[in-house]
């Protein structure tokens, strides 16, 4: 048996334990974690091909064969049924948490927290790049690489360039820039839109804001960050 890294296509002997002289699920080669999961086809679908909460980034995984080149490929050729609806259904259920963390930088900024803005942009972006890889029904290919890929996806709300370059390149010191480019990013009509003409996101401000379907929510947050 053998095994292989998904980034930088290393390939050797399973990782025999000095102490047991057993395979060990966790090892540390040449500096590259090396895990072995051990599954069955119909479990690797469900958790990483199908469109669960971790599928922004876990879909975009990919096995290479070994052994029976044939199941591999029918396994790294699945696609998930319905995948529209269970990319919005996503987007959806991970709003509330995209909305808290928006509102921790408002508050922040209101409350003229330079010191907290930074980290709390950082943790918004998250939650954003989230919301945009289940938007564009498209998972990132690698997680150093999310915010760049972000970047060239074609649904992209008004304002997030700016957002984007405030991360990184450190401006968030400027708080009324910030303050402007988050609040554009979450008006978010010309993103959130769906064709049924609903929409599903908000703007969030420090007062409380109205979804296009009429169902009251607050982006202020009272946990000790925000």
């Amino acid at each position: 048996m053998r095994t292989v890294s998904k980034v930088t296509n290393w390939e050797g002997p399973l990782p025999i334990s000095e102490t047991t002289n057993r395979v060990s699920p966790v090892q540390i080669f040449e500096g590259l974690l090396i895990d072995l999961i051990w599954t069955t086809k119909e479990d690797y679908i469900d958790q990483v091909k199908e469109v669960t909460p971790d599928w922004y980034l876990a879909g975009s995984d990919y096995l290479r064969a070994e052994i029976n080149q044939p199941l591999i490929d029918e396994i790294n050729g699945y696609e998930p049924q319905d995948l529209h609806s269970k990319c919005r259904s996503e987007a959806l259920r991970h709003w509330p948490v995209t909305q808290e963390a928006t509102g921790k930088v408002l508050n922040a900024i209101q409350r003229g927290d330079v010191a907290k803005v930074g980290r709390l942009l950082f943790a918004m972006l998250d939650d954003v790049l989230i919301e945009l890889a289940f938007l564009n029904e498209r998972p990132y290919e690698s997680a150093s690489r999310m915010l760049t890929e972000a970047e060239a996806l074609p649904k992209r709300p008004s304002g997030f360039a700016d957002v984007a370059s405030i991360a990184k390149d450190g401006g968030y010191t400027d708080l009324r820039r910030t303050k402007e480019a988050v609040e554009t990013v979450f008006d978010g009509r010309s993103v959130t839109r769906s064709p049924d003409g609903s929409c599903m996101a908000p703007r969030p401000t420090t007062h409380s804001s109205t979804w296009c379907a009429g169902t009251r929510s607050r982006a202020t947050s009272r946990s000790p960050d925000g």
